[in-house]
C-alpha cells in the first residue's frame, strides 16, 4: 500500500508541477467558436451581430440570476423579448436566438420557483434546436441539446425529486457509449424514461404555454418530419417535437463529444456534492454502474473513464484499484477540470485511512494545497 501511495503522489505532484510551469490554463469554448463561425457564414453582418448582442445581453441576465437579481435579470429578457417581436429578422435569425432565449428564461424561471414553465421551456429549445440542424445545418446546436436535457435533470433536482434528476442524468451519460455498432460519433438513444415522464407535453406542446410565450411562428418547427434521425428504426421520420429526445452525434468531431461528455460527468459532480463515496456507489449502482466492466464502453473518453473507475472502486473500497487509477488520471489529464474533485478523493482517503503514516498524509496535504 505505501508503495502504491507514493506512486500516487509523486504522479500528482508532477501533475501539479505542470499545471503551475504552463500557468494560468484556459480551455477553448470549441462550442462557441464553432457556433459563431457557423452563424457567420450562414447569415448576414447585421443578423450575426444581432444574435450576438441578444448571447450577451441573456449571458447577462444568467449572471444576474444567479447573483439573485430577479428584476434586473428579467429586464434584460424584456430587450431580447423586443427583438424577437421585430418583423425585419429572418426565420433562422429569429429561431436561433429563440432557442437561446428559452434556455435562459428555463434557469430564471427555476429560480422563481416555476419548474413547469421551466420544462416546457427546455423542450421547445430541443423542437427549435432540431430543426435548425436539419434545415439550416447548424450541427453545433446538438451539444446545446445535450445542454437541454440536463437543464431537465437540474430542474428535477431544484424540485427536490433527486432520483429522477440521477436516472435522466444517467440515461444521457449513456448515449455516450461507445458500444459495437454504434461508435460515439453517431449516435442515437430515444431517452424512453424522459418521453414517457413528458408524454402530456411532449405530444402537446403547444397547450402548456409560460407566461413569456413570443409571437412566434412555430408550426414549421414543431411539424417538420425529422430524416436526420431515418437511420434509427425507433424514429420514422417523427417531427421535431417526437423526437425531442433522439440525439444524433454523427456530425460533431469526437474531440466535441468528449468535451460533452466531460460536461455531464461535471453536472454529475455538481449532483453528488457533499456525498460521501458510500452514497456516491449507491446512486451509480442504481443507475447501472455496478462494476468496473459496466464502464467497459467509455473507456475512449480516458480522464471521464479514469474519474468514474475511481468512484467506483472507492465505493466498493478497492483500494489498490483506486490509486491506480489515480495515479493514470494525473498522468494523462494534467489539466482536467476533474482535477480539483480527484485531488479532494486523494486527501480524504489518505486522511481516513488508518494504514498510512502521518508524514505521508502530511505530504498529500501539501501537495492538494498547490491547487
Amino acid at each position: 500500500m505505501d508503495a502504491l501511495i507514493q506512486e500516487a503522489l509523486l504522479a500528482f505532484q508532477q501533475r501539479k508541477v505542470l499545471n503551475i510551469k504552463d500557468g494560468s490554463y484556459e480551455e477553448k469554448d470549441h462550442f462557441n467558436e464553432i457556433l459563431l463561425e457557423n452563424i457567420h457564414n450562414k447569415l448576414n453582418t447585421a443578423e450575426s451581430t444581432l444574435f450576438q448582442n441578444c448571447r450577451k445581453t441573456l449571458n447577462h441576465a444568467l449572471d444576474l440570476g444567479r447573483a439573485k437579481n430577479l428584476k434586473g435579470a428579467f429586464e434584460h429578457i424584456k430587450k431580447v423579448e423586443e427583438v424577437l417581436c421585430r418583423l425585419d429578422i429572418s426565420y433562422p435569425c429569429q429561431l436561433l436566438i429563440t432557442t437561446f432565449y428559452c434556455s435562459g428564461l428555463a434557469y430564471l424561471s427555476v429560480k422563481e420557483s416555476k419548474p413547469e414553465e421551466a420544462d416546457v421551456l427546455s423542450l421547445q429549445a430541443l423542437a427549435i434546436n432540431n430543426y435548425l440542424i436539419q434545415e439550416h445545418g447548424y450541427d453545433i446546436l446538438e451539444m446545446h441539446r445535450v445542454q437541454q436535457i440536463v437543464n431537465l435533470a437540474r430542474i428535477k433536482m431544484a424540485m427536490g425529486q433527486e432520483k429522477t434528476a440521477f436516472k435522466l442524468l444517467s440515461d444521457l451519460i449513456r448515449c455516450f457509449e461507445n458500444q459495437p455498432g454504434f461508435p460515439a460519433c453517431y449516435k442515437f438513444n430515444p431517452l424512453y424514461f424522459m418521453h414517457e415522464m413528458y408524454a402530456p407535453k411532449f405530444y402537446a406542446p403547444s397547450t402548456v404555454e409560460p407566461k413569456n410565450t413570443l409571437p412566434l411562428q412555430m408550426d414549421k418547427v414543431f411539424k417538420m418530419p425529422l430524416d436526420r434521425f431515418k437511420n434509427n428504426p425507433d424514429s420514422n421520420a417523427k417531427n421535431a417535437v417526437e423526437s425531442c429526445f433522439l440525439l444524433n452525434f454523427s456530425a460533431l468531431s469526437f474531440e466535441l463529444i468528449e468535451k460533452m461528455f466531460d460536461h455531464l460527468i461535471l453536472e454529475f459532480i455538481h449532483f453528488t456534492k457533499g456525498r460521501n463515496h458510500s452514497e456516491i456507489g449507491d446512486i451509480l449502482y442504481q443507475n447501472g454502474f455496478k462494476t468496473i466492466s459496466d464502464l467497459n464502453n467509455y473507456k475512449i473518453y480516458q480522464a471521464a473513464y479514469l474519474f468514474l473507475a475511481m468512484k467506483i472502486y472507492t465505493a466498493n473500497e478497492d483500494h489498490p484499484a483506486f490509486l491506480s487509477s489515480l495515479k493514470a488520471f494525473c498522468e494523462k489529464a494534467a489539466f482536467h477540470p476533474f482535477g480539483k474533485t480527484v485531488g479532494s478523493d486523494f486527501y480524504n482517503f489518505c486522511h481516513s485511512s488508518n494504514e498510512i503514516s502521518p508524514a505521508i498524509k502530511n505530504q498529500v496535504f501539501l501537495a492538494i494545497q498547490v491547487d
